[in-house]
């Protein structure tokens, strides 16, 4: 048997209760980080499904009085009557016959919002949503549950407010959008609508000063999509607008 000296002895029991008061720390250290490798893994399998596919809408308006618009014709072409969403982990393409953001491609990675008036154009603008204004402003919503059935789906209702006015949004849960790929899109409050419902929108009613612009998807095709699918028209001239 190895017996201690005194002295080494002495030192190592004195290590040994020392190491018995560090242990406490080291656990609850060790479960930190425990904890939060889970929440990490949740948060990465909440959005590990993220809706991967296409969205079609038609698109309708009426005034808001119920009465006729003096300018029906100039609004049917601006707005269009069909629209198709496509998307891809946060990057989308949207295509719509009309003659304002006919055509739209956005991707995370670069940050930027690309759109066509005009798909016939030989320029396509962006803006970079990272310079997009973001003053502070008075923001308030509320949700309303089982608001609405879309294509089979039970949606809840997003009813927001703010300075550029009033928008409802129908969503479900099932069909996922994680809201990192939108922190930093600030127009038309895409990342707070995004932050809140982390789903795509299945139905949208926007009120103006005379009239409600209303989206409503009437086909869901979940699907893989190329990466391709988000590049931008060959030949073109591209503009910082």
């Amino acid at each position: 048997m190895f017996i201690f000296g005194r002295q080494k002895s002495a030192r190592f029991y004195s290590q040994l209760r020392e190491s018995r008061k560090t242990l406490p720390a080291i656990k609850i250290e060790i479960v930190k980080k425990t904890t939060l490798i889970l929440v990490l893994l949740f948060a990465f399998k909440s959005f590990s499904q993220e809706f991967e596919g296409q969205i079609k809408y038609d698109i309708s308006f009426k005034s808001v009085d119920g009465g006729k618009l003096s300018n029906e014709d100039l609004v049917r072409k601006t707005v269009g009557r069909k629209s198709v969403f496509v998307t891809k982990k946060g990057a989308y393409k949207q295509i719509t016959d009309s003659n304002f953001m006919a055509l739209q491609i956005y991707n995370p990675d670069q940050g930027k919002l690309y759109y066509q008036n005009d798909t016939e154009s030989d320029t396509i603008n962006y803006k970079d949503v990272l310079k997009w204004n973001n003053e502070n402003y008075e923001y308030e919503y509320e949700i309303v549950k089982n608001a609405d059935t879309i294509l089979g789906y039970i949606c809840d209702k997003l009813i927001q407010r703010s300075k550029i006015g009033e928008q409802d949004f129908y969503y479900n849960s099932k069909l996922k959008l994680n809201p990192i790929h939108f922190k930093n899109f600030i127009a038309f409050e895409k990342n707070k609508v995004t932050e809140i419902m982390k789903s795509v929108f299945l139905r949208s009613d926007m009120r103006f000063k005379n009239l409600i612009l209303s989206y409503l998807a009437t086909e869901i095709n979940e699907s893989k999509i190329s990466d391709e699918t988000f590049n931008l028209p060959k030949g073109k001239v591209i503009i910082e607008n």
